[in-house]
């Protein structure tokens, strides 16, 4: 039996809430479908002091001025009668 992989890539737009509101950051996430089967994965980064958000480096402790966010997922695809 012969499995065909499809890969997709997944443009997201997410709207990021709080101080910043209002502010959208747009990201891609790619997906593989073999069979009922799927994974999909992606990374993007989140500037949040560009966005407004308070830097919380201090005299001691420096931080990056934006978060790397990762995501990587699975499951089965399921159809419904």
């Amino acid at each position: 039996m012969r499995t065909t992989a499809r890969i997709f890539a997944i443009a997201a737009l997410g709207l990021v809430l709080g101080a910043a509101s209002g502010v959208a950051a747009e990201w891609r996430i790619e997906a593989e479908i073999v069979g009922g089967d799927f994974t999909a994965h992606g990374q993007f980064d989140i500037p949040y002091v560009e966005w407004g958000l308070k830097d919380p480096s201090t005299f001691i402790l420096r931080v990056a001025k934006e978060v790397q966010v990762t995501i990587e997922t699975e499951g089965t695809i399921v159809v419904a009668d």
